[in-house]
C-alpha cells in the first residue's frame, strides 16, 4: 500500500492533505490492524451493494481466488 500510495501521491492529494507525506507501511498496519473486521464487512458490503446492485448476493471474488 505504501508503495501504491507514492506512485499515486499527486492523485491522492486530491482527496487528503497527507501533511506529513505518505504513511509508512508500519502506520498503515496499525491503522488497518483497528478496523473491526464486522463493521469493515457490514460498511463495505452496503457500500458495493448500493454501488453495484446487480451483484448484489452474487460471490465477487477481488484477489483472483476463489472458494
Amino acid at each position: 500500500m505504501e508503495a501504491f500510495a507514492e506512485e499515486k501521491e499527486e492523485w491522492l492529494r486530491g482527496f487528503l492533505k497527507l501533511a506529513n507525506g505518505i504513511p509508512s507501511h508500519d502506520t498503515l498496519s496499525d491503522v488497518l490492524g483497528r478496523i473491526d473486521p464486522a463493521a469493515f464487512a457490514s460498511a463495505f458490503t452496503a457500500w458495493v451493494t448500493a454501488a453495484l446492485p446487480v451483484l448484489a448476493g452474487e460471490q465477487v471474488c477481488l484477489d483472483g481466488k476463489t472458494l
